[in-house]
C-alpha cells in the first residue's frame, strides 16, 4: 500500500481551494466563529507558493451586522424567544451564544423569517 506524500494542484485549483477557504472564514467571522488558524495559514502559504503572485489588497467593506437578542428575533419572527433559543441550539438559526446568552444577526433572522 502506497501512502500519499504529497499531492499535487493545478494553479487553478490552488487558487480555488485558497478562496473557498478565505470565504469560509468570512462566513465564520460574520456569525462570531473562527477557521482553525493552521488552515489559514496554510492557504496563505498555497496562495503564495512560487509561481504565483501575490493578489492586490482589495479594500475590506466596513459592514456591520446588527446583532440581535433571542427577545429581538423572536419578535421579528413572531414566536416566543425559548422557540428561537430552540431553534438555535438545534443549528436550524445561525446564531452565536456567548455566557449564555443567544445573539443573531438581524438579516439572519429576516433571511430565515422570510424563508421559512
Amino acid at each position: 500500500m502506497k501512502h500519499i506524500t504529497g499531492i499535487v494542484l493545478t494553479t487553478t485549483e490552488a487558487d480555488l481551494l485558497v478562496t473557498a477557504t478565505l470565504q469560509a472564514q468570512a462566513l465564520a467571522a460574520r456569525h462570531g466563529a473562527r477557521l482553525n488558524p493552521d488552515v489559514l495559514a496554510l492557504a496563505a502559504q498555497i496562495r503564495s507558493a512560487p509561481g504565483t503572485t501575490e493578489p492586490t489588497d482589495q479594500p475590506t467593506p466596513d459592514t456591520e451586522y446588527e446583532q440581535v437578542s433571542s427577545a429581538t428575533a423572536a419578535t421579528i419572527l413572531g414566536c416566543t424567544p425559548r422557540y428561537v433559543t430552540q431553534l438555535a441550539s438545534r443549528g436550524r438559526l445561525p446564531g452565536v451564544k456567548n455566557a449564555g446568552v443567544w445573539w443573531f444577526n438581524r438579516d439572519d433572522i429576516e433571511t430565515y423569517r422570510d424563508w421559512h
